[in-house]
């Protein structure tokens, strides 16, 4: 199990109510669901894709914390 730290992606609004919010602020989320998605998967793909070019493809990384792309230990 690994915990993931995505960063700041949402307004903490439903999505019908966070365009609002947004607009009335005068401001939109740094990072969007899809910059997101990267943090939590580049580590993973780069891990795979590493092993694969190696030919040794290690056990997937468990116990971490992923942050800026990138694997931290606790």
């Amino acid at each position: 199990m690994n915990a993931v730290d995505t960063g700041w992606i949402s307004t903490m609004h439903p999505t019908h109510k966070a365009a609002t919010v947004e607009q009335g602020a005068g401001f939109v989320t740094p990072l969007d669901s899809v910059d997101g998605a990267a943090r939590i998967l580049d580590p993973w793909f780069s891990s795979i894709a590493a092993g694969t070019a190696s030919g040794v493809l290690d056990a997937p990384p468990w116990g971490m914390v992923i942050k800026d792309f990138r694997f931290h230990g606790w």
